[in-house]
């Protein structure tokens, strides 16, 4: 399967393959094999160059949230429909403080479905625009405040243009 991670601007590309307690992970010509056993819902075991790691992951809605020792880090991990999606509507790539959505294509804002400082989860409308003679929906992509609203209903936008500002809690 194919994966994405968000790095500046753009995403580093990786094959995940697994068999087995097998897991081959390729960037390029660069290639990491691990062993690997699932200790608990949460626990796993890695065996990197004869080294071992006990791995523990946490859910999250914004990647994987993932502790080796004591270090702890979320990882933004993507699926390629993910990473078209944020390409597409201008979200950042997960590591800013803030989510920029953009006007995915030229089109009419026909109603804005939030305020300002209201506060918004994943899947939550923000603005119904119009484009193609389609409606389109275009919902958050994590949690956070509306930090700002940048058109306004029967406003004509071009693709790129920024509609709303969206502050991570």
């Amino acid at each position: 399967m194919k994966l994405f991670v968000p790095d500046r601007k753009k995403f580093k590309s990786y094959e995940v393959n697994i068999s087995g307690h097998l897991m081959e992970i390729r960037e390029g010509n660069n290639t990491l094999r691990i062993d690997f056993e699932k200790l608990s819902a949460t626990q796993y075991s890695f065996l990197i160059n004869q080294k071992p790691y006990l791995i523990e992951t946490f859910p999250t809605g914004e990647g994987i949230d993932v502790k080796i020792g004591h270090r702890r880090q979320v990882v933004p991990v993507l699926t390629e429909r993910e990473k078209i999606a944020r390409e597409l509507f201008g979200a950042t790539a997960g590591l800013a403080k803030e989510e920029i959505i953009k006007a995915p294509m030229p089109g009419l804002i026909l109603k804005i479905e939030v305020e300002k400082g209201q506060q918004v989860k994943p899947g939550d409308p923000l603005v119904v625009m119009e484009a193609m003679k389609m409606e389109n929906e275009i919902r958050a992509k994590f949690a956070g405040k509306v930090q700002e609203i940048a058109m306004e209903p029967n406003q004509t936008v071009e693709k790129g243009a920024v509609l709303i500002k969206i502050g991570k809690v």
